[in-house]
């Protein structure tokens, strides 16, 4: 079923009803005694009675607003334990920095009195902080 719908502009615009709301249309135009037209100028417009729903319905926008609030509280929460992870590794990675540094020195020193032993563990943390 097509109907015709004027805007504002004064244009006209044809719309496609499927044919399972144009049943529940003319179902409810004959139940009723009201025409078709009506019908769906009421539903167009979303004329709508209040049902026992609407409590329900209040209920739930309650927990949903309840539960957002918990949400945002939770994320101001994270966004601060973040910063303090950020401004940790920041840290870490100056250490590492300091820390490759003496072991530079240290094997310097090292070759320099012939002894041969290095600090591989070392130096694996110290890549882990600076290649993050």
């Amino acid at each position: 079923m097509e109907i015709l719908l004027k805007t504002k502009g004064g244009r006209k615009k044809k719309c496609r009803i499927y044919t399972n709301n144009v049943g529940e249309i003319e179902y409810l135009s004959k139940k009723l005694g009201i025409s078709k037209e009506k019908v769906l100028e009421d539903v167009i417009l979303g004329n709508r009675v209040d049902d026992d729903d609407s409590e329900e319905i209040a209920k739930l926008n309650d927990e949903i607003n309840g539960l957002l609030q918990e949400m945002f509280i939770l994320e101001r929460k994270w966004a601060g334990m973040r910063y303090k992870a950020y401004s940790y590794m920041k840290e870490n990675r100056a250490v590492a920095i300091s820390l490759a540094g003496y072991l530079a020195k240290n094997k310097n020193i090292r070759n320099l009195m012939n002894m041969k032993r290095e600090h591989k563990d070392m130096e694996k943390i110290v890549d882990k902080y600076l290649w993050m």
